[in-house]
């Protein structure tokens, strides 16, 4: 029989390494998710990780502490097979007489049945021992009257793991179906939660901020949720100290009901009897732990960090706060989304030529539009006045594409999903009366290119290639010659040295690779500086990147400055 257990954790360095030890010492392994500590608890983590305990660690920054989302996704992927997981957190602690005695009672647990562990409240008082670091060796009484049986936390069974319509409700106490119909459930009294809820006059002062700053970041909540935690954040503000008395009442009356007469002393409901010892010594915990405001700030420096670049994080799908606007893209799709989520931005050369062939009133066409990371651009360049048609194939980008778009408020841009070619649903058969420049993201751009033949003939728009092979374009070079077109080679850097996010390369490989594209531009128009000729002759990647080099990042001032607004270093 196999035992695991999970826990998500957000600033719990005082306790961290002791729920680690003590839940290790019954179950086989744990699963944690990190959710942005700033208070070393990830450190320490790592480093319980690095002694080799069956620990399997993991961040999820998200700053409204999505905490029943992410337990349902790890009772959905447990990180190992087992029998029965336990769904924790980190102030909880298995209390059981030993492991054999734990797992004699989970023996006898129903395998067709969610297990309830009632917890046990344990409370600070005066006269603990203020030099023992553990918290679980520290704080030995413990609340006299028993907690309500569905005060609990949930021990899944595994005829329920890896189900994809089942999800843990808030607080890991119950699961339901998809359709809000709860799993039945039973408490058992053979093992109990050891709840430190309250461990110090800082700690609850902590939760209490922070803890607010997460609810407050909700899309949604359930009324009167947060209250306490806005009152305790209040005192905190106020600079009002929680005395040890007042300590121990809190936490004696944690989760009751009805809370006890305050005027009662806390001790006459209270029993001395530690938790049972389990999981060895602690080495990792600070006897001195950082003060409240030390960690408060570090705490509100990195979600700061994070809300300069992400405006909504809704999982695999986020909105950047970028260059050009908000852009919603998926997390890890390709090399797009990577640099928009490190930088802010995307092929900033290529951007920089396009917006000096364009002006207000324009129309632009662009195939292959992708999420948008060239449309925004062009878009707000055009203005309200002009007309931007975006084309994009692949269903996922469109709906990025339309997402972004809307985000951004830009009715002058005009959305399909199809495919372009020259064969049905080419350019041409748009019937344009205008078209300034048409850009081509596609595997084949010798058939978009033949099926606008005569809107190019007639309009004689400024022509962009993106990403194509030096070398394997003779057809398409000829093609535009022979319509009086003359071409260059752009080289187009993916990092930008000067990015929105102001953030140094990326160490990994592929973190400076290089596209090319091809600027394409009628007869008497004026040329391009410091960009490399393209003939029918073969030109390597290498050439083009030494001919170009840097120069690509800067505009020549005599194309022009990009419009007001879009970098306040241009304003």
């Amino acid at each position: 029989m196999r035992c695991g257990g999970g826990a998500v954790v957000k600033n719990e360095a005082d306790i961290i390494e002791a729920f680690v030890r003590h839940n290790l010492g019954y179950l086989d392994f744990l699963q944690v998710v990190d959710n942005g500590s700033t208070d070393g608890t990830y450190e320490i983590l790592t480093a319980l990780v690095a002694e080799g305990l069956p620990l399997h660690l993991s961040q999820d920054s998200r700053l409204d502490h999505p905490q029943a989302g992410v337990m349902t996704a790890m009772l959905h992927h447990p990180a190992e097979a087992c029998d029965w997981f336990f769904c924790l957190d980190a102030d909880e602690f298995i209390d059981c007489d030993s492991p054999t005695a734990f797992r004699v009672a989970v023996s006898e647990f129903s395998p067709d049945w969610v297990q309830l562990l009632s917890w046990q409240y344990f409370v600070p008082m005066p006269d603990d021992d203020g030099a023992q670091v553990n918290p679980v060796r520290r704080i030995v009484h413990r609340r006299v009257a028993p907690a309500d049986p569905w005060q609990a936390k949930a021990v899944v069974p595994a005829r329920f793991l890896g189900q994809p319509e089942l999800r843990v409700r808030p607080g890991n106490h119950l699961l339901e179906q998809a359709n809000g119909v709860t799993l039945r459930a039973r408490p058992t009294e053979a093992i109990r939660l050891g709840h430190f809820p309250i461990r110090s006059a800082e700690q609850v002062a902590q939760k209490a901020i922070i803890g607010n700053w997460a609810i407050n970041a909700r899309t949604r909540r359930a009324f009167g949720e947060g209250r306490h935690r806005a009152a305790q954040k209040a005192r905190a503000l106020a600079g009002e100290t929680i005395s040890a008395r007042e300590l121990a009442v809190m936490a004696r009356d944690y989760g009751a009901v009805e809370p006890t007469d305050e005027a009662l002393d806390p001790a006459s409901q209270l029993v001395r009897r530690p938790l049972p010892p389990a999981g060895g010594p602690l080495t990792l915990t600070d006897a001195q732990p950082p003060s409240l405001t030390t960690n408060v700030i570090a705490f509100a420096d990195a979600h700061f960090e994070g809300l300069r670049t992400t405006a909504l994080d809704c999982g695999d799908v986020r909105v950047a706060k970028t260059r050009h606007g908000l852009m919603a893209y998926r997390v890890g799709a390709d090399e797009v989304a990577r640099h928009i989520a490190e930088f802010g931005e995307w092929a900033a050369p290529e951007t920089e030529v396009l917006l000096t062939r364009v002006v207000a009133g324009d129309s632009v066409v662009i195939v292959g539009a992708g999420i948008g990371v060239q449309v925004l651009p062009v878009a707000r360049r055009v203005g309200d006045s002009g007309r931007v048609l975006a084309i994009e194939s692949d269903e996922d980008r469109f709906r990025l594409l339309t997402t972004n778009v809307t985000l951004n408020n830009l009715p002058q841009v005009v959305l399909e999903q199809r495919a372009v070619g020259a064969d049905g649903g080419g350019i041409d058969e748009l019937g344009l009366s205008a078209l300034s420049l048409l850009t081509i993201a596609d595997a084949q751009p010798g058939a978009v290119l033949a099926g606008a033949a005569g809107t190019i003939a007639g309009q004689q728009p400024t022509i962009y290639l993106e990403d194509v092979e030096p070398g394997q374009l003779g057809d398409v070079l000829r093609w535009l010659s022979a319509g009086g077109y003359r071409c260059w080679w752009l080289a187009n850097p993916h990092f930008n040295e000067d990015n929105f996010y102001q953030r140094p390369a990326l160490s990994e490989a592929g973190g400076e690779t290089l596209r090319i594209g091809l600027l394409c531009l009628p007869a008497g128009a004026e040329e391009p500086d410091g960009l490399t000729v393209a003939t029918d002759e073969a030109t390597s990647r290498a050439t083009i990147w030494a001919a170009q080099g840097a120069r690509t990042y800067r505009v020549p001032a005599r194309w022009g400055r990009p419009p007001l607004g879009l970098d306040p270093r241009w304003q």
